[in-house]
């Protein structure tokens, strides 16, 4: 289910007026791509690692607030997400499950590596390496205090290319293909999102 960018960019081309928040540890292409079909208010990621921080300083869109998430920043995060009031808060490659209570300012989904309920929690992308899956994809589900655990909303399978690329080729080429058009639809199509 791969989409040509050049559609991606006709589809795509003017953004919702429609606001969230992205919660992540990595800059990819996820960013500018969701901010063709959302206003992104805040881009949130944890405090480590540090060159992830940087990367995402470095290229955090202009106009988009950058805010740092510890367990111990929990309530003065929770106060600038009620402060920013998004309508949906997206997690990606986030390694901290979010407070219940961000839930309630407005729903939330994930974007994780494998094909739920498979391979759930931090590190889905070494356990189906280790276990030699041939096929694997992306979930997107709605946020919950589970970690993984929310309804599933949409899914995309693909399988791996053999021989399998080195861990961050996969990732950033599986985001690019099948993840990205995934959450673009899925924000395109779904008027409760």
């Amino acid at each position: 289910m791969s989409i040509p960018a050049r559609i991606l960019s006709n589809m795509y081309a003017t953004p919702s007026d429609r606001t969230c928040v992205l919660f992540t540890n990595r800059y990819s292409e996820l960013i500018p791509a969701l901010m063709r079909v959302r206003r992104l208010l805040c881009i949130v990621h944890p405090t480590e690692p540090q060159e992830q921080i940087g990367e995402l300083r470095a290229r955090c869109p202009a106009g988009v607030a950058l805010l740092s998430y510890t367990p111990g920043r929990a309530d003065a995060t929770a106060q600038e997400l009620r402060r920013l009031s998004p309508s949906l808060i997206i997690t990606y490659s986030f390694q901290h499950i979010l407070p219940a209570d961000y839930l309630s300012v407005c729903p939330g989904i994930n974007l994780h590596p494998s094909l739920l309920p498979a391979y759930p929690g931090l590190n889905p992308w070494q356990e189906q390496i280790r276990d030699g899956v041939k096929e694997s994809g992306y979930t997107i589900h709605r946020l919950t205090p589970q970690a993984d655990a929310g309804q599933i909303l949409c899914r995309v399978s693909y399988t791996w290319l053999d021989p399998l690329p080195e861990p961050a080729e996969l990732r950033d080429s599986s985001l690019r293909l099948y993840a990205i058009p995934l959450l673009l639809n899925l924000l395109a199509n779904n008027k409760d999102l």
